[in-house]
């Protein structure tokens, strides 16, 4: 089970991470998003992720900081310098729900 502590690193915007981010937002869990050089990840870059974005509100987004003691999942993503407690991904064999 994922802790409420948890915070939730989301990948690249697409319908499905716009859904996760729905569902974390009604569960009141944290997350922010995946960032390259302060701008947030495309799917070539999510990989390469060496930052993170919160978006308090549609059009902003602001750089944040992703503290190495807080426990993160990332979501079709990775933060260099970081290690998650839990991927969630599905791209790359030996992911969980890889076909």
């Amino acid at each position: 089970m994922v802790d409420k502590e948890y915070r939730f690193v989301l990948g690249a915007q697409d319908p499905e991470m716009r859904e996760i981010a729905q569902v974390l937002k009604k569960s009141a869990r944290s997350y922010v998003h995946a960032a390259l050089n302060g701008r947030a990840v495309s799917p070539r870059t999510a990989y390469d992720a060496n930052g993170v974005l919160r978006v308090p509100k549609p059009g902003v987004a602001l750089e944040a900081v992703l503290p190495p003691p807080v426990p993160a999942v990332f979501v079709e993503c990775t933060v260099r310098g970081h290690e998650p407690v839990l991927r969630v991904d599905h791209h790359y064999p030996g992911d969980p729900g890889y076909l």
